[in-house]
C-alpha cells in the first residue's frame, strides 16, 4: 500500500500585485516566492509535480514532511512581509492518500 501527501500552494492576490506593480516587478516577486517554495519542498524530501504561474503542486511520501514544508513556507512568508513593502500571502492545501494507484 502506497501512501503519499499532495500539497498545493499558490500566491494569494497575485492579480492585484500585477495591477499594482506592473508585469516585470510582479513577475520578479512571484518567481522569488515560487523558487522559495520549491527550495523548501526539495529540502523536505518532496517532489515538485508542476508549477503554473504562481502555483506549486508537489508530492511527499510523508505527511509530516508536507506539514513541515507548509509551516516553513508560512513562517518564511511572514519574514518576507516584514522586510518588503508588498505583503504577499500563500494559500496551502494538502491531501493524504493511503492507497490506490499513484496520481503521478
Amino acid at each position: 500500500m502506497e501512501e503519499y501527501t499532495v500539497m498545493f500552494a499558490d500566491v494569494a492576490g497575485s492579480t492585484s500585485l500585477y495591477e499594482k506593480l506592473g508585469d516585470v516587478a510582479a513577475e520578479q516577486q512571484i518567481s522569488s516566492v515560487v523558487d522559495f517554495m520549491i527550495a523548501l519542498v526539495n529540502a523536505h524530501n518532496g517532489i515538485v509535480i508542476k508549477t503554473i504561474g504562481d502555483e506549486v503542486m508537489c508530492r511527499f511520501s510523508s505527511p509530516s514532511d508536507a506539514l513541515k514544508t507548509a509551516v516553513e513556507v508560512q513562517c518564511g512568508m511572514r519574514t518576507r512581509q516584514l522586510s518588503s513593502q508588498t505583503a504577499l500571502k500563500v494559500r496551502i492545501g494538502m491531501q493524504h492518500f493511503k492507497r490506490g494507484r499513484p496520481l503521478w
